[in-house]
């Protein structure tokens, strides 16, 4: 804390001393005088020295703060165009100064023919966020957005394949709207989806208070590429892959974009088949003897998904944007999981196991529809947007458990248990958002913004056992849950720029009110709290080369929804898992200091500690040998992080991206049977390399190892992944052929050893690794550029939907 205040004073001090400085405003255009969105400009001192990068935004403008009486020019780029330099600009002393239109030249003279063939580096550095730039980087060969996702620095993944953010859970965004599926689905969701479609993936430990609060450590907002061309375009995908099992993916995106209207589509087709084996090594020592588990579950899911969207933007005037979206999800996938548990004596003689296959069939069906509505109110920018969401998910899973027991002479001694799960759910969500920006200058806004939305979650748990060949209800596994959830919020953030020093403060309020029901077995349990999340976010640069930033963050992770149904459900007689209807949220402040130096070397100092922080508690009875896993509520979790990322390009044809970091973290838990105390250090790298050997092909190597560490009671062993591919342009680049082998070394394996009260459990849980992959991309149509705007919504109870 005296480091924050030590900064904000040297910054407000800075900032009142500060000499007058004029805003530098501007367009980038095409030679046809269309705008060109998203293009980068620098601002450079005569001498060549770069003062700062910005992004044009969807009118191809852009402005700088530069300090009156100096001169500079702007230097343009465009993937696709030619880079171009201004004249040299003189600033004089007046508040606004207007450049003409920079315009960039294509590259080819047949605008049609023109393909992205420039890459822009990998890492940006943001005053509240890193991105990855994906669009056309060798990064992207061969790889799933999973996989790529998993580059990003900080970002690593649990026992259960869930991606964490700085050792913590994270919120998944797509193209700014959290994602349907979670868990699981959303998983092997991600690991289908090609690598391809994405733009960007942006990594925002502390979001603003624009966003909602949720996510403990931030979110990760996956951006799809936009289509920004005139007419009749589109881009067809096909991809394949062979590790232990087959893959297949395909899609078509279709736009026509023509005056005042823009239709969009897209769909997408896989098939994925893969495996997980998870092996459990336990010891239960009683009073007076001593039982070994040993238990080997292999699962196996093969699914088919089908994603796709449909769109339309239609622009009343050049002030006005209405648009709908409505885009869904089918996700189909039988399963066969077999399990063998064998319970061995002091002696680890084998005197008892069970054998247990369990078939499980699922679809899920998932819906949403967006209404959006942009006015734009004056020439600074300052705008009005309405988004509301209506969305339906669904889904009904049936499974059947065979379990057989067998002594140590492999003989049966009782007779088989067969029990049946069947789990239809259904969740409605409907939401409502007004965002309003005012600019009063280029250099100051204010940001305000209201939300609502309403949630219901049925979810029916109907268990029954075989019984003389008659399947009987069995009420003691069996319950339907409802909960209801209202949130409600405001938020407010001011934005001011003073040139080499910036500031953003803002403060969200959130109303909660949620309703959970247990009609089976006659329960309610009501929730009713207002919390408020702070954030605020300076930045200062010392010179033209280095800038400073420091940022800070409240926020809250509320349970999933299944996670609060108070349901028993049986994996096997001796693996149960429990819902916990008195689960309550966790909170998190975090604090950021980061320094960036040319654009080249970025270093991040955060610090993150959190309370009620839910946990996923493992308690085994000794007696009985079964193991009961739920989630509640721990103490507090300490974590610091030095983060140092360098991008290097030693010669022209050769560029890299390296990442280490090191943490420190205390975690407590309070919680009878499963208490700890745990302080330990770990840390990560990550390098990825480029090597351009022509203009049309290209090479790509990627490598990650993780350290040794701890997580509660869990002592966490090493992970490496090391993956290499290649990429073939043809046929003047509308197309590629990218080929990619993922995981060189080895499966992808989580290894730990949890140590507690009466728990002793050596964990290893291994999903497919070493796979080759290759897919082909072809672009088709129209290939003039045009300004495309991007829609952003926001739900963040989408991403609690666990179906």
């Amino acid at each position: 804390m005296k480091l924050f205040f030590t900064f904000l004073l040297s910054t407000l001090a800075t900032a009142l001393t500060a000499q007058n400085n004029t805003i530098l405003k501007g367009r980038i255009v095409n030679s046809e005088k269309q705008a060109l969105p998203l293009a980068t400009v620098q601002l450079l001192n005569i001498d060549g020295a770069l003062i700062n990068t910005v992004v044009s935004d969807s009118t191809g403008a852009y402005h700088f703060s530069a300090k009156a009486g100096s001169s500079y020019y702007l230097q343009a780029s465009f993937t696709g165009y030619k880079t171009q330099k201004s004249a040299i600009v003189k600033l004089q002393h007046e508040e606004v100064y207007l450049t003409p239109d920079l315009v960039l030249p294509p590259l080819a003279k047949n605008l049609t023919a023109v393909t992205v063939s420039t890459t822009k580096k990998l890492y940006e550095i943001r005053a509240d966020k890193l991105v990855m730039n994906i669009e056309n980087n060798p990064v992207a060969a061969g790889n799933s957005v999973f996989e790529v996702v998993k580059l990003a620095p900080a970002v690593t993944v649990d026992k259960d394949d869930n991606l964490l953010l700085k050792g913590a859970g994270t919120q998944i965004y797509i193209d700014g709207r959290p994602a349907y599926l979670s868990g699981q689905q959303l998983t092997e969701y991600l690991k289908s989806l090609p690598a391809d479609i994405v733009a960007t993936i942006e990594i925002i430990t502390n979001p603003s208070s624009k966003y909602d609060a949720a996510g403990s450590s931030g979110i990760i907002n996956i951006n799809l590429k936009k289509n920004k061309l005139y007419g009749i375009n589109g881009m067809a995908t096909l991809g394949g892959g062979i590790g232990s099992y087959s893959k297949a993916n395909g899609g078509l995106g279709l736009n026509y974009r023509k005056g005042k209207i823009n239709i969009y589509g897209n769909s997408y087709l896989g098939y994925s088949e893969t495996y997980n084996e998870l092996n459990l090594n336990s010891i239960m020592r009683g009073t007076t003897d001593t039982i070994y588990q040993n238990r080997n579950n292999y699962w196996h899911p093969r699914g088919k998904w089908w994603n796709y969207t449909l769109g339309m933007d239609y622009a009343i005037n050049n002030k006005t944007t209405f648009g709908i979206l409505f885009n869904g999800s089918l996700y189909n996938a039988p399963t066969r999981t077999d399990n063998t548990t064998n319970f061995l004596n002091a002696m680890q003689q084998r005197y008892q196991s069970i054998q247990s296959v369990k078939k499980e069939h699922s679809n899920t069906n998932n819906n949403a529809l967006n209404l959006y509505f942009k006015k734009t109110l004056d020439s600074l920018g300052s705008e009005v947007v309405v988004n509301a969401d209506y969305g339906n998910y669904a889904r009904n899973e049936t499974d059947i458990n065979n379990n057989n027991f067998y002594n140590e002479q492999d003989q049966v001694f009782q007779d088989p248990y067969i029990f049946r799960n069947n789990q239809p759910a259904a969740v409605q969500l409907f939401s409502a958002k007004l965002d309003y920006t005012k600019y009063f200058s280029p250099k100051t806004r204010l940001e305000a913004g209201a939300k609502y939305s309403l949630v219901t979650n049925d979810n029916n748990l109907i268990a029954d056992s075989l019984e003389s060949q008659q399947w009987v209800n069995d009420n003691s596994r069996s319950n339907h849950f409802i909960y209801r959830e209202q949130i409600a919020a405001a938020y407010t953030s001011f934005m001011k720029d003073w040139g080499a020093i910036s500031a953003q403060v803002g403060l969200r309020a959130e109303q909660t009110i949620g309703s959970g029901e247990s009609k089976t077995l006659n329960q309610t349990d009501e929730r009713n709290y207002l919390n408020l999340f702070p954030t605020v976010f300076l930045s200062q640069k010392l010179d033209s080369v280095n800038t400073l930033q420091l940022n800070y963050a409240r926020r809250i992770s509320r349970p999933s929804y299944q996670s609060l149904n108070p349901f028993v459900m049986y994996v096997d007689p001796y693996t149960v898992f429990k819902g916990n209807p008195y689960l309550r949220p966790s909170y998190s402040n975090s604090f950021e200091l980061k320094h960036i130096y040319k654009q080249l070397l970025f270093t991040t100092l955060s610090y993150r500690f959190s309370n009620k922080n839910q946990v996923q508690t493992i308690q085994q009875d000794a007696g009985t040998g079964r193991v009961t896993t739920i989630n509640e509520n721990a103490g507090r979790t300490d974590y610091v992080r030095l983060d140092v990322s360098i991008q290097l390009q030693p010669v022209k044809w050769w560029s890299a991206q390296n990442n280490i970091g090191i943490n420190w973290s205390r975690s407590l838990s309070d919680i009878p049977g499963f208490s700890y105390d745990t302080k330990a250090f770990s840390g990560d790298l990550s390098s990825n390399h480029s090597f351009t050997l022509n203009k049309n092909l290209k090479l790509t190597t990627n490598f990650y190892y993780s350290a040794p560490g701890k997580s509660g009671i869990a002592k966490l062993l090493s992970s490496y992944a090391w993956s290499v591919g290649a990429q073939q342009q043809l046929w003047n680049q509308k197309a590629s052929i990218r080929f990619n082998i993922y995981n060189l070394l080895s499966t992808h394996t989580y290894r730990a050893h949890y140590l507690g009260e009466g728990i002793d459990i050596v964990w290893r849980n291994e999903w497919e690794g070493r796979r080759f992959n290759l897919s082909f991309v072809y672009k088709f149509g129209n290939q003039k550029i045009k300004a495309a705007r991007e829609r952003n919504t926001s739900s963040e109870e989408k991403n609690r939907i666990s179906l």
